[in-house]
């Protein structure tokens, strides 16, 4: 996994080391049971002798703070809030646990954070705060793993200084501190504030929309950041670490760090990985949710993304990584179709399937081309095999009921996306005629699945409009028509990234 992240070191002292808050949005895609969101302190290491660091871990267990030793403990998927020093005589006593009930559960949202920490709050508990999308302060107890900061206590998150047992001289974004800690090709970062010396709730940064009740980011003013505080937009492309604080305390790029158009106010389509234990069978998800990879030669695993759609008129692409990779990629019904079957390899439009109605786009090992339907039927004719490097071009008219499929460029069977109700060149979408599924509607999810053929690694890079092939930028950079959505090949006209902004227009 790479270590990607942003860095920087402080050159003055904090304003106050007994205040700060932190804000920031996050999106995991990584393993259900993750850590480090967030990571400041030492990069030297992740040992105890070492630890600076603010870690959020999702979680169903506590880790002991004498010994390293872990406890089941019923959080129900609930988030830890870490501090970890080396010494008591500061803030974060190693092993310092702050916990909640609330999980950030779904690894295709966004969520919000904010930490608050001050020490010279009379009330221990009131000391560390947290709230999550508006949800706050969220604190729960625990007899043997309950920890907070002593009154006065110093706090060098943000801090130069070394402050007994070790360096802490790093501020760390998106860090790999071990332990299976999540990398920047597992986690998104938007709308991060960091506050030397004030503290500031929840409304300071977020506010409950009039229009859909989400809690969504607002613009954020008269905040004082202090000496060693920053705000990061990421709006600048050639530097993504530029402070917009009004302090110049710029963040440098560890890594390969990845601008992309995935925000909390714009959520772009990635893979939902809850639905099916796939670590199990061999696959796994890169870049954010957007790439299916798999060491399996036998074993398919369908995977929807997280934005089911009953309307409207969809386009994404696929690019294929890996020479032996074997792949499906098309759609499927969302509420029929058994995501979650056990002891079988499900792909899409397979025969076990016949009232599922789904649709791929299928290259065989000996380079056939092939639409496979709900039924486990396929058309070969003037379908074009696809292979390492090629990038598949799906277009979805549920107006229609039409599914197109093209390579490089070309659409199969002469396909016009542009045709409505004729479909030249598409394959008929079969609706569920005998019931309805959702408020009155069918809903449907866009889905890929990957193995390969051989041995080795199958790896799929999918771009629902983020603009991106894995970690690298499409060529072309070609929008939709909302302007939302950049892709390699032109989108045929009326069709749309898969995105909420766009689903709320379209969909």
């Amino acid at each position: 996994m790479a270590d990607t992240y942003l860095k920087r070191t402080p050159s003055t002292a904090a304003t106050n080391t007994k205040k700060l808050t932190l804000s920031w949005w996050t999106k995991i895609t990584g393993t259900e049971h993750s850590e480090q969101v967030v990571w400041f302190g030492n990069e030297a290491s992740n040992s105890a002798s070492n630890h600076r660091a603010l870690i959020i871990r999702q979680t169903d267990t506590i880790q002991s703070a004498v010994g390293g030793s872990t406890e089941a403990y019923s959080l129900e998927e609930g988030l830890q809030v870490q501090f970890h020093s080396a010494t008591s005589s500061d803030l974060a006593t190693y092993g310092t646990l702050y916990l909640t009930r609330y999980a950030i559960s779904d690894p295709t949202a966004w969520y919000h954070l904010v930490v608050a920490i001050d020490t010279t709050e009379s009330t221990a508990a009131d000391r560390v705060k947290v709230w999550v999308n508006g949800q706050g302060p969220i604190r729960d107890t625990h007899p043997d793993y309950d920890y907070l900061p002593s009154l006065n206590s110093d706090c060098y998150l943000l801090n130069n200084q070394s402050g007994g047992g070790g360096p802490r001289t790093y501020v760390n974004y998106g860090k790999n501190g071990g332990n299976g800690g999540l990398g920047g090709d597992q986690m998104m970062m938007a709308e991060v504030h960091a506050i030397d010396g004030s503290v500031y709730d929840e409304t300071t940064f977020g506010q409950f929309s009039s229009a859909t009740g989400a809690w969504i980011p607002k613009p954020v003013s008269g905040v004082s950041y202090g000496n060693n505080g920053f705000y990061l937009k990421f709006d600048n492309a050639s530097n993504l670490g530029e402070d917009s604080s009004g302090n110049n305390n710029d963040l440098t790029a560890q890594g390969t760090v990845k601008k992309i158009v995935d925000t909390p106010n714009n959520n772009f389509a990635t893979f939902d990985n809850s639905t099916t234990n796939k670590q199990s069978w061999g696959h796994t998800f890169l870049n954010s949710g957007n790439s299916l990879q798999s060491t399996s030669t036998i074993n398919w695993e369908t995977t929807p993304i997280n934005l089911p759609l009953s309307k409207g008129k969809w386009y994404f692409e696929a690019k294929i990584a890996t020479s032996t990779t074997l792949c499906f990629t098309g759609i499927v019904d969302y509420v029929e179709y058994s995501f979650n079957a056990q002891g079988s390899s499900r792909y899409i439009g397979d025969a076990s399937s016949t009232a599922n109605r789904a649709i791929g786009y299928y290259t065989s090992s000996a380079g056939q081309g092939r639409i496979w339907t709900g039924a486990g039927n396929y058309v070969t004719s003037n379908i074009a095999s696809f292979g390492n490097g090629d990038i598949i071009m799906i277009a979805i008219d549920l107006d229609n009921n039409k599914f197109y499929s093209g390579k490089n460029g070309t659409w199969n069977d002469s396909g016009d996306p542009t045709s409505g109700s004729t479909g030249t060149g598409a394959t008929n979408i079969a609706q569920n005629t005998a019931t309805t599924n959702y408020h009155g509607q069918v809903l449907y999810s866009i889905a890929g699945a990957v193995r390969t053929h051989s041995s080795g690694t199958g790896t799929v890079h999918f771009n629902f409009g983020n603009g991106r092939f894995g970690g690298t930028a499409v060529s072309s950079a070609t929008n939709d028509g909302s302007g939302y959505g950049t892709f390699e090949y032109t989108v045929p006209s009326g069709y749309y990234a898969v995105c909420s902004r766009n689903i709320a227009t379209y969909g």
